[in-house]
């Protein structure tokens, strides 16, 4: 099973929000503390000695930021932080391959993404392999939307004996509204050293 990886954004005050986060669970959890004191004990007369800690508070928080709340438009528009998540259709151009000849080729493009944490799928309509993301980068450019930075590794099913197991990298360029991308890819590997183009169309949301 793939698992998401961390990533980074660049110029993101990632910190910064920790450090609030930590600040207001410090305030809510002896508040809580307090609340349910009050209800087991002052009107439910149970007897329980309990306390809510801060961290406990800070790991529900955290987990609710990370999941949900950093969706939102309103956050978006404020950090230039995208919502890359969905699944985008791709029109492919290998300009360089074993063949030796410009190839084009269809698939789609998977991105599952947390505040924290992300993963990039590449699957072709022609092969049972993918391409998954073991690093990445986001960057925000001023009037020309969001790049995607990262580097996969490509694991060919045991059935296609022709592939080998090989890595690349790949930049993708999204518009603003995050519909439509360009990009460029590089397979580096030994036995399978290639490049080309893909367009891309965003066809589901997360």
């Amino acid at each position: 099973m793939n698992k998401m990886h961390d990533y980074t954004v660049k110029g993101h005050p990632k910190v910064k929000i920790i450090f609030m986060l930590s600040v207001v669970s410090a305030t809510v959890a002896p508040q809580l503390t307090k609340a349910l004191d009050y209800l087991f004990n002052q009107k439910l007369h149970l007897g329980f000695t309990f306390a809510i800690s801060i961290s406990i508070v800070f790991g529900v928080f955290y987990f609710i930021f990370s999941k949900w709340l950093w969706k939102t438009k309103l956050f978006g528009r404020i950090f230039k932080f995208p919502n890359l998540n969905g699944k985008y259709e791709i029109d492919g151009l290998s300009l360089k391959n074993p063949t030796g000849e410009k190839i084009n080729w269809n698939g789609i493009l998977s991105i599952e993404q947390d505040w924290d944490k992300i993963l990039i799928v590449l699957k072709t309509s022609t092969s049972s392999s993918s391409s998954n993301s073991v690093q990445g980068c986001v960057e925000y450019i001023p009037q020309n939307g969001y790049k995607l930075s990262y580097n996969y590794t490509n694991r060919p099913d045991i059935s296609e004996e022709e592939l080998r197991t090989h890595d690349g990298n790949c930049v993708i360029e999204f518009t603003d509204d995050i519909l439509t991308a360009r990009a460029n890819y590089y397979n580096n590997g030994k036995e399978r050293s290639s490049y080309g183009t893909m367009e891309l169309r965003r066809v589901t949301n997360g």
